[in-house]
């Protein structure tokens, strides 16, 4: 049959029309950078560290982060680059491997600041023992394989690292390939409405059920059966002045009135220790760290003015080694 009236026609007869295939729409490499993430996360997070390095205590922090246990200086020597101290922004997301273990694996970590390509991965190949450098493509995406981690460089001040299992998804999503990204998980979107949204220089969110199920995560204090935390959103401003805002979903209601219980009763043994109050902490822990159930949600805020932060990072060192001492 002729069109004798023209393509409209033609479509009232019935023939499909073929609408053609969006292209791929690569993200902004200088946008957000939790955009270059691919979706499926357990954990993400974002951080302005140029805004964080502005505040007195940011050295403060890494200090106590040290001597809780965290190597910081190991972990900047294993990436290959000081993502802390010369990184503008940071973002990281955690992806579970098939299988359950122990081992929750290394993240996709995304760094933006002044970069050099060859000192990179020569620091890497140094932290992999010297560990011959692999050349790879992936989607048209070079990469560099050293020891079990690869390294893409998608701008000349851009660095994503990860595992080398995860350079098939990481490219997809550079190249637009993969069309969402971490930003578009909405698992969490309940919890940020509690916390007023994705705001300040530090955001966080955890899915503590899915980690804990694979990697038999346990929470500490939340009771011998289990019952914890199964979601968690954080979010914090920290240049003077320290505003922290947290929201989870506890696996039962009881366990969100645990929690809280737990929060209130530290808070209380902290303000009778001597230091404490010596150093002037009793309106902090008074009216700055407040916690709240309704049904299974916990919301926790913490409002501590510049001098008492400072105070904060001070005291904490001295009181985790009489914690440890007892």
């Amino acid at each position: 049959m002729f069109c004798l009236l023209g393509p409209l026609s033609c479509a009232s007869t019935g023939t499909p029309a073929v609408a053609a295939a969006e292209a791929p729409r690569p993200p902004d490499i200088h946008g957000e950078p939790l955009a270059l993430l691919p979706p499926g996360a357990v954990a993400w997070g974002r951080f302005e560290l140029a805004e964080a390095r502005r505040s007195p205590h940011f050295d403060g922090a890494l200090e106590l982060a040290s001597s809780l246990g965290a190597d910081v200086a190991g972990v900047q020597r294993e990436l290959g680059f000081d993502a802390l101290h010369r990184a503008e922004r940071m973002a990281f997301g955690v992806y579970l491997p098939p299988g359950t273990g122990g081992n929750a694996g290394w993240p996709v970590i995304v760094a933006r600041g002044a970069y050099d390509r060859a000192e990179v991965i020569r620091a890497a190949r140094v932290a992999a023992r010297d560990a011959a450098p692999e050349e790879g493509a992936e989607q048209g995406v070079r990469y560099t394989v050293v020891g079990t981690r690869a390294y893409m460089f998608p701008a000349a001040d851009v660095v994503i690292v990860m595992e080398r299992s995860l350079v098939r998804r990481v490219a997809a999503r550079l190249v637009g390939v993969e069309r969402r990204s971490v930003r578009d998980d909405n698992r969490f979107d309940d919890l940020w409405a509690l916390v007023d949204g994705q705001q300040g220089a530090l955001q966080v969110a955890a899915d503590l059920a899915a980690i804990r199920a694979r990697v038999n995560l346990r929470m500490r204090g939340v009771g011998r059966s289990g019952d914890g935390l199964d979601r968690l959103v954080a979010r914090g401003d920290v240049p003077g002045d320290v505003s922290a805002r947290a929201a989870g979903q506890a696996h039962t209601e009881a366990a969100a009135r645990e929690i809280v219980r737990l929060v209130d009763a530290s808070t209380r043994q902290l303000a009778g220790q001597i230091a404490v109050r010596l150093l002037g902490l009793g309106r902090l822990l008074r009216e700055g760290v407040t916690a709240h159930a309704e049904g299974d949600r916990v919301t926790l805020s913490v409002q501590a003015s510049s001098t008492e932060a400072g105070r904060v990072l001070r005291i904490s060192s001295a009181l985790q080694e009489l914690d440890a001492a007892e």
